[in-house]
């Protein structure tokens, strides 16, 4: 019976090609949620903060973080470049590398920085110019 052939070829090409392996996410949604709340958390924002940041509602990262919502490819595009970081950091596919606690703590201050309109940094670094200076005098 070619019917019954046919269902022996599609069990041996299954078996072969081990096809659930080849349709499953690599990624859990689990590990997406923590990465993006790690992130956001690293950044010493809230959810409304980052949500206007990768331009997002806050209820959409709030069910992100929780694992309720995957994110669609165009949602990690959008968090990423909120973020100025590719999809594979996003996803914690390239590993970060050993940072010094300068590093981290500069790296940080960048991230939050970069929550805030030009303006407003620009005036960070005038007054943090004007500590440091006064500092190093005395």
């Amino acid at each position: 019976n070619i019917g019954d052939l046919t269902c022996v070829r599609i069990n041996k090409l299954l078996e072969l090609f081990d096809i659930n392996s080849m349709l499953a996410n690599p990624f859990e949604s689990e590990d997406i949620a923590k990465n993006i709340r790690d992130l956001r958390l690293a950044m010493k924002i809230t959810q409304t903060q980052f949500a206007e940041l990768v331009n997002l509602s806050e209820d959409s990262i709030g069910k992100i973080e929780r694992g309720v919502s995957t994110p669609t490819v165009e949602t990690l595009r959008r968090i990423a470049e909120g973020l100025k970081i590719t999809v594979s950091e996003l996803l914690g596919e390239v590993k970060p590398k050993q940072m010094s606690d300068q590093d981290k703590a500069i790296e940080s201050f960048q991230n939050y920085l970069k929550t805030k309109p030009p303006e407003d940094i620009r005036f960070i670094h005038d007054i943090a110019v004007k500590i440091l200076e006064r500092k190093t005098i005395k």
